[in-house]
């Protein structure tokens, strides 16, 4: 058993432990919570192995696409992303910005 647990991704730290697989219920959570944010012109997507086989996966991944128009505020979404993800919601997030999704060769949730 681990006694000490700390990890960090940019300004995001927390010493709380993930686990895997990830409940649907805490995925649904921080989508609740995400679409609060001021998301601006972003779109935001729901990708990678958790779309297609949820068991056999660690993270949750998303994609955002949009055009940067100011880039604090992307920094700030993809940072309250994290916060959320790792800290409120106990789960390990990756959160990436695409120009488009044309080259995504698996399944996608909007």
């Amino acid at each position: 058993m681990i006694k000490d647990f700390y990890y960090k991704i940019g300004p995001v730290e927390t010493t709380k432990m993930w686990t895997s697989p990830i409940d649907i219920e805490k995925v649904n959570g921080w989508i609740n919570d995400f679409k609060q944010l001021d998301l601006g012109q972003y779109q935001v997507y729901l990708g990678g192995r958790y779309v297609t086989n949820p068991i056999e996966t660690d993270d949750v991944d998303i994609m955002l696409t949009g055009a940067i128009y100011d880039y604090m505020k992307l920094y700030e979404i993809m940072v309250e992303g994290y916060e959320l993800a790792l800290n409120k919601w106990g789960f390990l997030v990756d959160i990436k910005l695409f120009d488009n999704l044309h080259f995504v060769n698996y399944e996608k949730t909007k």
